[in-house]
């Protein structure tokens, strides 16, 4: 899994600079985007090794959101 892992960053990184055509939005997109992807290159790289506990923390995030979902449809009336 962390062979497929880091592949695939290096796969995204080897892409990005092929993102959009040479367009008036893509020449506005990237000097506000490509700075800020850099700031959070290091954060990004350091988390890849904890991915197995971010995708527990996904499941867990999904269970509460779908249990709040539940508990907030018994504040409304069945359909008659």
């Amino acid at each position: 899994m962390d062979k497929a892992w880091f592949e695939a960053t290096a796969a995204i990184r080897a892409g990005e600079s092929a993102i959009g055509p040479p367009d008036t939005l893509n020449q506005a997109f990237r000097p506000g985007c490509t700075p800020r992807a850099e700031r959070l290159r290091p954060e990004a790289d350091r988390r890849q090794g904890q991915y197995g506990e971010l995708i527990a923390a996904g499941r867990d995030s999904v269970q509460l959101y779908r249990q709040g979902d539940v508990n907030a449809a018994h504040a409304f009336p069945e359909p008659s």
